[in-house]
């Protein structure tokens, strides 16, 4: 579909890499044991769900994950429709529903932390920085990801997960993080200043000619309270886009009826002179 180079995420805590024909999460032994357990306790709550990528059996500290291909290496090295693009982000959007409906924040949303499956099914994967119940997330987005909120509130929640999501549809759609363009080259600090200020005063990338500008904006502006909202505005979207493309083609079969006609027409004309 995409690349065929394994792609491998070397996190803080683990090391992840995911490919075709294997994906694992390998935590090593001097690694925080906080991490390893977090992400076992979140597969456990989650169990088997067609959006979250499988947690097939762990030997020792590693997890090994079903098989697929890294979203980010998909948007990156294969030309993707807009109908395809719209039915993945649709299959995130129910795992994430199904997550927070679990009691998890995922607490790291992006396009490296989805996979597309052999079937071609969107998923999730990735847990170790999740949060949990009345467990906070052990970690959070990376700067391109997260809106800074005040400190009297949770560092990550049910609306820092959908400002996320509104980030993910972002990157599928223009195929770079919001503002990655802009900070190329930058330092680390100096591209979190940049950024952070950015989403703090509300000032986001333009979405201009994006098909999902509109539930982009609305994630970024804390338009949604759930995911069950997001979803809702997503398929109101949908059901738009298929008629509009309905109606143009009864509007193309109309006018090719006409042209039809109007040969006759001037067949008969010309016979009958």
């Amino acid at each position: 579909m995409g690349s065929e180079v394994p792609k491998i995420i070397q996190g803080s805590t683990a090391r992840l890499v995911v490919d075709t024909t294997y994906a694992r999460k390998v935590y090593p032994l001097d690694a925080n044991e906080q991490y390893y357990q977090r992400e076992c306790d979140v597969y456990q709550r989650l169990e088997r769900h067609p959006n979250i990528a499988e947690l097939q059996r762990i030997e020792g500290r590693t997890l090994h994950l079903e098989v697929g291909e890294c979203l980010v290496d998909v948007i990156q090295h294969t030309s993707v429709s807009t109908d395809q693009m719209a039915v993945w982000v649709q299959q995130l959007g129910w795992g994430l529903l199904y997550m927070h409906s679990k009691g998890v924040i995922h607490s790291d949303l992006r396009t490296a932390y989805a996979i597309i499956s052999k079937q071609g099914c969107a998923k999730w994967i990735d847990f170790g920085a999740s949060g949990i119940d009345d467990q906070p997330a052990l970690d959070s987005y990376d700067v391109y990801s997260y809106k800074p909120r005040d400190p009297s509130l949770p560092l990550t929640s049910i609306e820092t997960d959908i400002f996320a999501f509104g980030c993910t549809v972002f990157s599928m759609e223009r195929g770079t993080s919001p503002y990655f363009i802009e900070t190329r080259g930058m330092s680390t600090d100096a591209t979190m200043t940049f950024v952070e200020e950015k989403f703090r005063q509300n000032e986001f990338p333009s979405t201009a000619g994006l098909r999902f500008a509109k539930l982009i904006n609305s994630c970024w502006n804390g338009d949604y309270r759930s995911m069950e909202d997001v979803l809702t505005d997503l398929n109101m979207e949908d059901a738009r886009q298929r008629n509009a493309r309905s109606s143009s083609a009864v509007a193309l079969t109309s006018v090719f009826a006409a042209f039809i006609l109007w040969v006759a027409w001037r067949k008969r004309s010309y016979f009958t002179g």
